[in-house]
């Protein structure tokens, strides 16, 4: 089965998801998995978190209506509405409304696709030695990955190192890019959003595995996008390809600069 995992959506569902739908029905996927991040961004209020949260709710339910699976994972955004716990960006005026709609999306922390551990930000030597022991593949780590918040508790799944602020280990929903790479949990490919990038992008990690950087469709607080919007593909043996499902939209968004702007124009036939 084909997977598509989708980078973090920052309240983009509307614009995003249409288009990442048709793109997924014409390479024939049968699962999404959304890499979490699907609250919060730049000048959000509560009125288009509730919006886009239920266009993400009503997508997924016809998605699985039609057969599709999908799995949407936790990251440091939303772990902040489920633990109460604010961070910048929360929409504190509505924390119990979007915590309630997100509790309704069935988040979970962690999905393999064949032997590729799929997080929101990436599991780390140093977090794995010291909370899943026990853990060394990846089916391994994404079972104790969804067990971490009844067994341990929140804060070890927000745990947030040096790169991104915090003094402690980096943990799956807060670790840097840079951190992952430089540290992996050993033996295990994976795939992680958090740290944007301009593209969807395949990296050799110290210890030779396969790390894939999805985030591409985070923009900058002034709207502009920092990546492509292309997403993976992987099989069930772990090769995976790279989609695009805004190409024919690109040269549009690239010059209003605004993801907003992809809001019922037509596409740009040919265009690469």
């Amino acid at each position: 089965m084909k997977t598509m995992v989708v980078g973090d959506l920052h309240l983009k569902a509307s614009v995003a998801l249409p288009l990442i739908a048709a793109t997924g029905a014409r390479m024939g996927v049968g699962r999404y998995v959304l890499l979490g991040d699907v609250t919060d961004d730049w000048g959000a209020s509560p009125e288009l978190a509730m919006s886009e949260l239920g266009v993400l709710a009503d997508w997924k339910d016809a998605q699985e209506a039609d057969g599709r699976q999908v799995a949407l994972l936790l990251g440091n955004h939303d772990h902040a509405y489920l633990a109460r716990d604010p961070i910048r960006g929360t929409l504190t005026e509505a924390l119990e409304k979007v915590r309630e709609m997100l509790l309704g999306l069935d988040p979970i922390a962690a999905v393999t696709v064949g032997p590729v551990l799929v997080t929101h930000a990436g599991v780390t030597e140093a977090w794995r030695s010291r909370h899943l022991p026990d853990a060394h593949t990846a089916d391994e780590l994404a079972e104790g990955l969804n067990d971490t918040q009844a067994l341990l508790g929140w804060e070890a799944l927000a745990s947030c190192g040096g790169a991104r602020g915090g003094r402690q280990i980096p943990g799956p929903l807060w670790a840097d890019l840079r951190e992952l790479a430089i540290d992996p949990a050993p033996g295990v490919d994976q795939a992680v959003g958090h740290t944007p990038v301009p593209s969807v992008s395949r990296m050799a990690t110290v210890g030779g595995r396969t790390l894939w950087a999805c985030d591409t469709l985070s923009c900058t607080g002034s709207g502009t996008p920092l990546g492509d919007g292309t997403c993976l593909v992987l099989y069930d043996d772990g090769e995976g390809e790279v989609a695009f499902p805004f190409q024919d939209f690109w040269p549009e968004l690239w010059r209003s600069g605004r993801w907003e702007r992809l809001k019922g124009i037509e596409p740009e036939r040919g265009a690469r």
